[in-house]
């Protein structure tokens, strides 16, 4: 845990977006040379970053099924500025539940989202994920279905 007054927790990604294992420093700077991020440094939780929560945050409009999977209807809360979700399936066969893959996306109008999801995918998954992103952490995972 960092001490609050001098010391913020960053993580460097690799040239794709990913987290690079092992890269979390501790220091009162953001490094100058690589893409680091700032993240969350308490062992707790972000209070400001809470899990969304399916009713409030977002709903399932529809999910539609398309040649070669299935389109799934998300529509999330027009009230709530700046909220971003990630979405994606994931597998509840692990311990914990790990996610498959990032799902893609389509903006239909305002606040709707379509997400396609392969048939190969769909077989292994057994739920949607769903986790809001906030300036400098992320959520935990809510999941919805099953």
């Amino acid at each position: 845990m960092a001490n609050r007054n001098a010391l913020q927790a960053y993580v460097r990604f690799d040239g794709t977006g990913r987290v690079i294992p092992g890269s979390l420093i501790l220091n009162r700077f953001k490094p100058q040379v690589g893409n680091w991020k700032q993240i969350g440094s308490y062992e707790c939780c972000d209070p400001f970053c809470l899990p969304p929560v399916y009713g409030e945050d977002y709903i399932i409009i529809d999910a539609v099924e398309v040649e070669g999977g299935i389109t799934f209807q998300i529509a999330t809360n027009p009230f709530i500025s700046g909220l971003v979700l990630e979405v994606c399936m994931v597998d509840c066969d692990s311990t914990p539940p790990d996610r498959i893959l990032p799902l893609q996306i389509e903006l239909i109008q305002g606040n709707e989202y379509n997400y396609f999801v392969p048939n190969a995918i769909l077989d292994q998954s057994c739920a949607l994920g769903f986790r809001r992103i906030c300036e400098a952490t992320q959520s935990g995972w809510s999941l919805s279905g099953g």
